[in-house]
């Protein structure tokens, strides 16, 4: 571009805080040029034209009277042969692409924003979502990033920025642009080192402002989080193919002691204000959120941001930043420790001792719990058919993952001839059995989506608690009736109050009668113990009696199926997300059949997703004779399932006491 002097006007899109500070610092530096920005909101638009101020998101500073706004892309666009986009990361795509047909030939882009935006499931840097947007714009982009506090520099405070770009000539514009007498820029061809740098540091500032705010935690601690998040964001920047020598610039660790030290960081604030959260409350995220985890993660960081009334870029950094190096084997233990904590309720120890000694990550994550409060926060009234499609995907996953296509296409095979009763399959069964090595993952997809939802509880409290009321009259007046006995509760029954605070509750019945499934729902809730969802056999049930036992958060098994591999697992999958949930689950099994697979399950959910659990086996003490009169059921002595108990001999000690168990 030719002399900066003969460019009249340029547009910024976006009117955040940080945008408007830049467009302060042109309009000042060139009083005849327009600066025009773009900006969502209708009131900050009228802030900026009336008043000379946008007192939503930069109160208190006056700004040039040759800065205007506009809410019209168009407007702001098509006279402007320089833009700067300083939008949010998960907008620019879109907003970039709105632009296309209103930009200048020639016009020099550049942008503020920092983070990764995603695009056809592909995670991808600022300059590849603009150039994917503006593909006119290859190497043409210009990324603008620094230590750069918007309150500061719109109050004169000195700052550098990298300004990077393969092409010198929009490069030297845009210093030309925002050199001042307290902003220098400093130019390079290494773009991607700036933007990487300059969005890698936003989480370490999250990391920083959690810790500031737990016990023992003070500028001892920060400093060497500091020098671990430098470490991680080099290994980082190696794989984007960025120069050391940017990342250990100022727009990388320049940046990062700014944005992890200051007050005035958005994303320091952000840790700050959750980690406050869980010292005072113990939680941070609500049933909702726990939910869309596993759909989409990254809508729980933007509600989070949201409750808090402020947007911290980090937020949405960290989730497609742990997926990257996920995907490409880079080891990022404490970006990996902050994502645990921040979206999987992990203990903020977590992220302490790993700054501490990132080598021993992996030990720490295998032994870290989930905050023990949070164990009363759970999906209580969530029914099982709205969350069906998260449990047939997790059935469908850990199918693939533990068994081999040919046990798999073997077992859905025999879905072509009979159940182990005998009894033919539906016809769906035996048009998805229609199927080779090429569709069985899709078909395995589909039979655990319509087992799913067969088999789902409809769950109401209030129907569930109305039930039990009502069974509990009828109990008193019919006492010992066969319908109606007197329920004995005996054994470790103050260990399961004790623990359900604390962990998921896993009973095992040794019994499957759906007869005795309201006397003993009535018994554990007279006992103050975890009320539970449970599995009931629906084969000697009507219609009516299954459908109520449904709204009550029964769980409609057929217990024919249990020999079909994929419906076993859709069952048991379906009991770990529960438990997942903190939701107490009772599982008939009155000859052990299959609790090592059920085990199994559940301790890989567990593992995945944190948390503890304590299995319970009930057994009957009654004979045939006075069960109709009183049902008597032991407790047995918990049996602790914790992230503490992980390895194979572990597991097989679970399994061999879960059996000895049920034979006693």
């Amino acid at each position: 571009m030719g002399n900066i002097s003969e460019i009249k006007q340029i547009a910024i899109v976006g009117a955040g805080s940080w945008g408007t500070a830049i467009a302060m610092v042109v309009a000042e530096t060139h009083p005849a040029m327009r600066v025009i920005m773009w900006a969502y909101e209708k009131g900050v638009v009228s802030s900026i034209n009336k008043h000379n101020s946008n007192n939503l998101y930069l109160p208190g500073v006056k700004l040039p009277g040759n800065i205007t706004a506009s809410t019209s892309l168009q407007d702001v666009i098509s006279d402007s042969p320089v833009v700067i986009f300083a939008t949010p990361s998960k907008v620019l795509p879109e907003i970039a692409a709105k632009t296309s047909k209103h930009l200048i030939k020639g016009a020099v882009v550049g942008y503020l924003t920092k983070g990764f935006c995603r695009i056809d499931n592909q995670i991808v840097t600022i300059s590849s979502a603009i150039e994917q947007a503006l593909p006119s714009l290859k190497n043409k982009t210009v990324a603008i990033s620094g230590p750069s506090h918007a309150e500061e520099v719109s109050t004169h405070f000195h700052t550098c920025l990298n300004v990077g770009s393969k092409d010198e000539a929009a490069r030297e514009t845009m210093i030309s642009l925002m050199n001042s007498k307290y902003l220098q820029c400093r130019g390079t061809d290494d773009i991607i080192g700036v933007e990487v740098g300059g969005t890698l540091k936003n989480p370490a500032a999250i990391a920083a402002g959690i810790i500031s705010v737990l016990p023992g935690c003070g500028d001892n601690l920060a400093g060497a989080l500091i020098a671990e998040a430098l470490k991680e964001m080099l290994q980082l920047g190696r794989f984007f193919n960025a120069r050391e020598e940017t990342i250990i610039d100022i727009s990388g660790l320049g940046d990062l002691v700014a944005t992890a030290l200051s007050e005035h960081s958005r994303n320091r604030r952000f840790g700050k204000d959750i980690g406050s959260l869980i010292v005072e409350k113990g939680y941070v995220l609500t049933w909702f959120d726990r939910f869309l985890l596993h759909i989409r993660p990254h809508l729980v960081l933007e509600r989070m941001s949201k409750k808090l009334n402020y947007l911290a870029e980090g937020a949405y950094a960290i989730e497609p930043l742990i997926e990257l190096a996920e995907e490409n084997g880079i080891v990022i233990p404490v970006y990996r420790s902050l994502f645990e904590v921040l979206l999987n309720r992990k203990d903020p120890s977590l992220l302490i001792e790993t700054i501490k000694n990132p080598q021993k990550f992996f030990e720490l994550y295998s032994q870290s719990k989930m905050h023990v409060s949070e164990k009363q926060q759970g999906l209580e009234g969530i029914r099982g058919s709205a969350i069906s499609a998260e449990i047939a995907g997790k059935a469908a996953i850990y199918l693939e993952n533990n068994f081999s296509s040919v046990r798999l296409l073997e077992e859905v095979k025999l879905l072509h001839t009979v159940d182990v009763s005998g009894n033919t399959w539906s016809n769906f069964e035996q048009k998805e059995c229609s199927i080779n090595k090429e569709n069985l993952n899709k078909s395995i997809q589909s039979l655990a989506e319509t087992y799913t939802a067969k088999i789902a509880d409809i769950h109401f409290s209030i129907i569930k608690n109305i039930a039990l009321s009502i069974y509990s009259v009828l109990a008193r007046i019919y006492s010992r009736g066969p319908l109606f006995p007197r329920i004995s509760l005996t054994g470790y029954t103050g260990d399961v109050r004790k623990l359900k605070k604390s962990t998921s509750i896993v009973y095992v019945l040794k019994q499957t009668s759906f007869l005795k499934v309201m006397p003993l729902l009535r018994g554990i809730r007279s006992s103050n113990m975890a009320l539970p969802r449970f599995v009931f056999f629906r084969e000697d049930t009507g219609m009516f009696t299954r459908l109520f036992f449904r709204l009550c958060g029964g769980i409609a098994v057929s217990k024919n199926r249990m020999g079909n591999l994929v419906f076993r697992t859709v069952v048991f999958n379906y009991i770990a997300v529960m438990l997942e949930h903190g939701l107490p689950v009772l599982f008939p099994c009155d000859t052990g059949e299959h609790i090592e697979e059920l085990h199994a399950c559940i301790s890989s959910s567990m593992k995945e997703h944190g948390g503890e659990i304590s299995y319970f086996v009930l057994t009957p003490e009654s004979n045939e004779e006075d069960s109709s009169k009183e049902a008597r059921y032991n407790i047995s002595e918990p049996l602790l399932l914790s992230e503490f108990t992980r390895s194979d001999g572990e597991l097989e000690k679970v399994n061999t006491m879960l059996h000895r168990l049920l034979k006693d």
